[in-house]
């Protein structure tokens, strides 16, 4: 859909921002060339300044081909004057105004609603509604987020600042107060966000070995071979992740390549190559950079040798004792990854206590030498301290972890 929207204040450029990530022709209009430059720069939108009530304004943003137009100004008179402009004159027939008062609503008392609208090729409809008690009405700031498992979180500067998550059939769930100041308070947004580590991961290195001399590295074969890496998404959302491999004899190529995991995905990245012998050693560097966090990019190099591995059976390579690694992430909500390495062909298990010393869960192990991961799940429990306890000959081994909700 054409669709423009006059104000680029915070109401505005949200609306913009969401929109054109759908895929809609988005022209936002605007008499702050400061707001109009900030939306250019930030988002991929027209931006015009000028004043949205004027004919040659609105036929400037393209009113003649648009297909619904969004008034969001701070007045709103004005924004019912563009609504009135736009059909009159450019026959637009679909207009959203944004009325904040009472006298506009027809209620004898200020109200904040919270609004979801459904924007399909040439129909755009209120598919939600909530209106908020009268003591939460907040003026000029607040925000609604549709969380994942269909409700609403809504909040709003009433109430001294105040949250609250309504089901789909309009109930409250629960409602939180923030209590900031009296008797006006500010509140810009709040929103739900998917967990404590939204963007998490590790990089390993696949066949990285010390030999008896205890030298560590990539050990390949002469001729024709390959080295591989393992990407794992360790976060709670989704993830892109971007990745460079290059070395320094030209054993392989460079490769840029990108991948999307999913919480909990892993992938194994494999370069293929031609190895020969050099009196130069080689290394090679693998990075990986996670796009909407790349300040969280993660570097690994080692030293390549060509020949074969190897390494005393009798050395403390293999040790004979299981160890219980830090969990991660921790504090965690709300799940947490728990690894188990070196376990041999042993009867053993994982205890999961409550600070109280209550068992919670027993997690049988019995591997055959690998190591053990599993995901553990704190759903339906309250959240505090937990107690992870590895139980191996006759041993222990004992995590204390933190559950927020």
């Amino acid at each position: 859909m054409n669709i423009i929207i006059c104000g680029a204040g915070r109401v505005g450029f949200s609306i913009s921002k969401q929109l054109s990530a759908q895929g809609h022709s988005i022209t936002v209009v605007d008499q702050s060339s400061e707001f109009i430059q900030k939306i250019n720069e930030t988002q991929d939108v027209k931006g015009i300044v000028g004043r949205a009530t004027f004919p040659s304004v609105l036929e400037k943003a393209g009113a003649e081909d648009a297909d619904m137009i969004i008034a969001v100004t701070q007045n709103d008179e004005t924004n019912m004057v563009i609504c009135q402009v736009a059909y009159s004159i450019f026959n637009v027939n679909k207009k959203i105004a944004r009325l904040r008062s009472q006298e506009f609503l027809g209620t004898p008392t200020p109200i904040t609603r919270a609004i979801e609208i459904s924007i399909g090729n040439d129909l755009a409809d209120i598919v939600w509604e909530y209106s908020l008690p009268e003591n939460l009405f907040g003026f000029a700031s607040g925000n609604a987020q549709k969380l994942d498992n269909g409700n609403y979180l809504i909040t709003t500067v009433g109430g001294n600042g105040t949250s609250l998550e309504v089901s789909e059939n309009g109930e409250m769930v629960w409602q939180g107060n923030y209590n900031l100041c009296e008797p006006i308070c500010a509140v810009y947004r709040a929103h739900r966000i998917s967990g404590l580590y939204p963007i998490a991961f590790s990089v390993i290195i696949d066949d990285f070995r010390m030999n008896s001399s205890q030298v560590e590295g990539v050990y390949l074969p002469e001729g024709n071979a390959n080295i591989s890496f393992t990407i794992k998404n360790e976060g709670s959302k989704s993830e892109t992740y971007n990745y460079h491999f290059s070395e320094n004899l030209d054993w392989f190529s460079d490769y840029n390549g990108s991948i999307d995991l999913s919480p909990g995905e892993q992938h194994i990245i494999t370069f293929n190559g031609a190895t020969y012998n050099s009196i130069t050693e080689n290394h090679f560097q693998f990075q990986v950079t996670p796009v909407h966090k790349p300040l969280m990019q993660k570097s690994v190099t080692s030293p390549l040798f060509i020949g074969q591995l190897y390494t005393d059976t009798d050395s403390f390579l293999f040790p004979d004792q299981a160890s219980l690694l830090t969990p991660y992430p921790n504090p965690f909500n709300s799940t947490i990854n728990i690894r188990v390495t070196n376990i041999q062909d042993i009867e053993s298990n994982l205890e999961i206590h409550d600070v109280n010393g209550r068992l919670i869960e027993n997690i049988p192990i019995n591997n055959n030498f690998h190591d053990f991961d599993i995901k553990w799940s704190a759903d339906g429990l309250p959240s505090g301290v937990f107690f992870i306890r590895l139980n191996y000959r006759n041993e222990n081994q004992l995590k204390k972890v933190l559950y927020l909700k």
